[in-house]
């Protein structure tokens, strides 16, 4: 092999070089797009990593001051907070304490619709009504809605806006 046929191969293996190091390029540039996509859909449905259950009213406080929204509800005579921070979601849950009214069986219960306050471990008072069913008597949870706000965003330091009736889907 002489001297020009070499300068010829390196020549050859230079541009063969070159294409792969553009095909690279664009592979590259395709990968990059593809994985931006897939963030940017993956917050869409956004997948909470974690879940936590706090009992601890005062540490569910301390971890609100930079929660994005907040959800309360009453369900199965349990109130239950749940804020979202970030990738997390910490949820906060109450039994409303048992309320039995006693009443001699020989006297009728003559106001049914006397409201009874409850006051929960957290401070949160919820009202209860009694209500004639069946010759039994149940009871009925009242939802103030704007004293239930006004107490969250007060306890929480969380503004208003932020605070939704209802659950957060996870």
């Amino acid at each position: 092999m002489n001297q020009l046929e070499k300068v010829e191969i390196m020549d050859l293996l230079i541009n063969i070089l070159k294409d792969h190091e553009k095909s690279l390029d664009t592979l590259i540039n395709r990968m990059e797009n593809l994985l931006y996509k897939n963030i940017k859909n993956s917050k869409k449905g956004k997948i909470y990593s974690q879940i936590m259950v706090l009992n601890d009213w005062d540490q569910f406080c301390q971890l609100s001051r930079s929660s994005e929204m907040v959800f309360y509800n009453i369900i199965d005579k349990t109130f239950s907070i749940v804020l979202k921070v970030n990738d997390c979601i910490f949820e906060y849950n109450e039994k409303i304490p048992e309320f039995i009214l006693e009443e001699p069986q020989s006297k009728k219960v003559t106001k049914l619709n006397d409201f009874r306050k409850l006051k929960l471990k957290n401070g949160l008072e919820i009202q209860l009504k009694f209500l004639p069913i069946e010759n039994d008597m149940k009871r009925k949870f009242l939802s103030n809605d704007d004293y239930i706000i006004n107490w969250i965003s007060t306890q929480l330091d969380i503004p208003k806006k932020l605070i939704f009736y209802g659950h957060l889907k996870y």
